[in-house]
Order: C-alpha cells, then structure tokens, then sequence
C-alpha cells in the first residue's frame, strides 16, 4: 500500500472516518454520497468509485484480476484510523 495515499486519506478529516485498507488497496465507504467537494479530492487522488460495491477505491499501484467474490473476506479490514493511532 502506498505511504502517499494512506497520509493524503489521513490528512482528511471528512474522509479518515470513513476509510480503510483491504489487501494493498485503500477503499472509502460513506454511509451517504460524500460532498461533490469530497468526491472530487477523492477523484483527484486517484480513487474511483466501484458502482457494484458503492465505496470510492485506490488501488495503490497494486493490480489484481476482478473477482466476484469479497475482497474484504479474505484479506481483512483494517480501519486507517488504527493505523494512524499506531504510527
């Protein structure tokens, strides 16, 4: 996972609530559609919203083949909240 993304989602305290890592990838799940000014960071910091799954994802450099299962079954949740109170 990429140390810019993760201290670009932290920076933002409309966005660190809400975000978290799922494998090597930075995924955003609000409960209701984020401000256009918020989309718009988000988009500007290489996020793109997943339609099928209704959260705002970041790759992080990391390719993988499309899956029709979870991603968050296998690999876990981990909140970037936690990992900011770690660091």
């Amino acid at each position: 996972m990429s140390s810019k993304v993760l201290a670009a989602v932290q920076s933002r305290p409309d966005v660190a609530p809400f975000a978290y890592i799922v494998g090597q990838w930075v995924w955003v799940e609000f409960a209701k559609k984020p401000s256009g000014d918020t989309a718009g960071w988000l988009r500007s910091q290489g996020f793109r919203f997943n339609g099928r799954r209704q959260l705002w994802q970041h790759s992080c450099g990391y390719r993988c083949k499309r899956s029709s299962r979870d991603p968050r079954a296998f690999y876990g949740v981990e909140r970037i909240e936690e990992e900011r109170k770690a660091s």
